[in-house]
């Protein structure tokens, strides 16, 4: 559902997308990792997806997504397992503009 999102909101047919997986080894971030590719597979092949692991935690998740926009500069869409919030706080840092961007709902 969060690839099939962000491809229905993407004004764009390509572009560069970051993956944000979860923590490594956890069973729920293989399977939507494998759900998101399957899907993305599917429908968004014009796009290029950058992958980096993440964690459920705001301040690690800030500094992953930090490093990427670092070195990569610009996403056309987000999608993040956990720590939303400190994907947020990363493009905002970066001034970085709103993108589309699935993932959970955080409450903090």
């Amino acid at each position: 559902m969060s690839a099939k999102w962000l491809i229905d909101e993407s004004d764009k047919k390509s572009g560069d997308i970051l993956e944000v997986r979860g923590l490594p080894t956890n069973s729920v971030d293989r399977d939507r990792h494998l759900g998101f590719r399957e899907s993305w597979n599917r429908q968004g092949n014009g796009f290029k997806i950058t992958k980096i692991v993440g964690s459920s935690d705001t301040g690690d998740s800030q500094k992953v997504n930090a490093d990427a926009l670092a070195v990569h500069g610009h996403y056309d869409g987000v999608c993040t397992q956990g720590g939303s919030d400190g994907t947020v706080q990363a493009l905002m840092a970066a001034k970085h503009p709103f993108v589309p961007r699935s993932g959970e709902g955080e409450n903090e």
